[in-house]
């Protein structure tokens, strides 16, 4: 093993020990001249680099909105999870890692954005045989307490039969296995609407002219509903988004991670025609595809009463596809589509959307990238935002406007850009963004009027999305495009009230801290988690 990455393990297990609850902004100077250097890269990494600059022993501390992986050569996937800014925290996936004395309880604070800014530690604790576990060997948790916030039974414990009484538009999804790229390049003669779109499309698909091309803008939002996210940003931002030019509603797309979301708030977003996707259950940086992606659709179902048919889009945690594995669960499972990939070299002009029948021309950022085909199965491309100081970003909240003016020109430049082909306009951000800047959340909300007052532009689901890239229709023939109507009534269970909610207290089954779910469905037993998503 090389000495220097042998070096780095040593130096920062050494730091952890002996740097005992004390605070620290970048850089933060550790053992042996190793430094957490403060500058930011593309996929939000701090590089924890040798004095030497050796970066062949160079470890990586990955911050995200919920906590923070460390890489390298010999700590991969190591992985401290996150329960707010500035809480405690504690290693998640030792199980990962090949250098156990990592494994401790640490505290951290977070802007919630990504990016760090301060850094403290506490005394390490014994690495055992416990800390060791996959989290699926810990599914349930060790104890448990339940308690209402109603007295009255729920009336809304349907049974599954009861979620699928109504009838969706959207045809049933067969399951799609992987094969090998055809040899040939992906064309019109080849590839064809409904089921097959070639990648790299940057003009409108079916032949559109621009003027009769939608504007098609997709709203989402990432990680836990709280009841914070809703009654201060979504339910305020979408109360005043003005209808499509159909005359039907707006929607939007929210990927729900698991831990702390209030699942009676996904049923009523749900049931006032927002699409629901799955985000995983821990959010972790990547593996075990089927209880992560599939588990966590069957948490919505049961605890939000969102039919699994209607569950068909994954976005993963921090952006990190799992390449052929991932591809494959989500086929198997019976998912419609992926948005988690960025794309540098197609943001101007923007790109729509493609399937995954032929090789594509996309570049792969971030993660591991498919290697075979997926019949039938999309990509939503995640298109570079840019600001003024040429910087790019995968997402909206990447970037941290100055004040109130600044924001409005960061975001009307990248809808400016979108207009020249009318690719589909991604808003996809975290509520984290809006945390102690009310002039921020008022700059964002006057432009989605603004702009949601264009004859042209349709506020749509990545799922109404990809039902119009299936037959595209232009703009005065709008009315013909079912997924896009007014008439459409979710399947599932209706919206509850906060009267029948349930506040369900557990202890985490891998963090061993209280963890609270809330639903209008009974408590279960157990914390639903990996392997036992029903809590059962």
């Amino acid at each position: 093993m090389n000495m220097a990455r042998l070096s780095a393990i040593a130096a920062l297990s050494v730091a952890l020990t002996a740097a005992s609850a004390t605070h620290a902004a970048f850089p933060l100077e550790l053992e042996d001249g190793l430094v957490l250097s403060g500058f930011l890269r593309r996929s939000s990494l701090f590089d924890l680099a040798a004095s030497n600059d050796d970066t062949s022993g160079c470890l990586q501390l990955q911050s995200g909105n919920e906590g923070f992986y460390l890489f390298g050569p010999t700590a991969n996937g190591v992985f401290f999870s996150q329960d707010g800014c500035g809480s405690k925290v504690v290693l998640n996936k030792c199980e990962f890692a090949k250098a156990p004395e990592l494994c401790q309880q640490v505290y951290s604070c977070s802007d919630m954005t990504g990016r760090s800014r301060c850094l403290s530690f506490d005394k390490p604790t014994p690495s055992t045989t416990a800390n060791t576990a996959s989290p699926l060997k810990t599914s349930t948790a060790s104890t448990r307490s339940t308690r209402s916030t109603s007295t009255a039974s729920t009336a809304s414990t349907a049974s599954t039969t009861s979620q699928t009484e109504h009838r969706t538009p959207y045809p049933a999804i067969p399951p799609k296995y992987p094969s090998e790229w055809p040899a040939e390049a992906c064309s019109a003669s080849n590839c064809q609407a409904p089921d097959c779109a070639c990648s790299g499309m940057t003009s409108s698909p079916g032949g559109l002219a621009l003027k009769d091309t939608p504007q098609f803008v997709m709203l989402t939002f990432d990680d836990a509903v709280t009841e914070q996210a809703y009654n201060d940003y979504f339910k305020p931002l979408l109360a005043s988004m003005p209808n499509n030019p159909n005359g039907c509603p707006a929607s939007a797309t929210f990927y729900v991670s698991h831990q702390w979301t209030n699942y009676r708030l996904v049923q009523e977003l749900y049931q006032q025609g927002h699409e629901i996707g799955s985000h995983s259950i821990s959010h972790p940086w990547a593996g075990h595809w089927d209880e992560e992606v599939q588990g966590q659709r069957e948490i919505l179902s049961t605890f939000a009463g969102v039919p699994q048919s209607e569950i068909v889009g994954f976005r993963a945690p921090y952006l990190q596809q799992g390449g052929d594995e991932m591809w494959t669960s989500l086929a198997k499972n019976g998912f419609l589509y992926d948005s988690s990939k960025p794309t540098e070299r197609y943001h101007d002009p923007g790109m729509f959307p493609y399937t995954q029948d032929f090789e594509t021309k996309q570049e792969c950022v971030i993660g591991y990238c498919a290697r075979k085909a997926y019949k039938g199965m999309w990509e939503i491309p995640l298109t570079d935002w840019d600001n003024d100081q040429h910087g790019l970003f995968a997402m909206v909240d990447e970037y941290i406007p100055r004040d109130r003016a600044d924001a409005l020109k960061y975001l009307r430049r990248n809808f400016q850009r979108h207009q020249q082909n009318r690719a589909p306009f991604p808003l996809y951000l975290h509520y984290y963004w809006f945390l102690d800047r009310p002039w921020l959340f008022q700059a964002f909300r006057d432009f989605v009027v603004e702009i949601a007052g264009r004859p042209e532009t349709y506020f749509v689901s990545q799922r109404e999305l990809l039902e119009w890239m299936k037959d595209p229709k232009p703009l005065h023939r709008m009315g013909e495009v079912e997924a896009l109507g007014c008439a459409y009534k979710p399947p599932g269970l209706p919206a509850c009230s906060k009267d029948q909610e349930q506040e369900c207290i557990y202890t985490h089954p891998v963090l061993h801290n209280e963890i609270i779910m809330w639903t209008c469905q009974a408590c279960p037993r157990n914390y639903p988690w990996m392997g036992n998503p029903r809590g059962q």
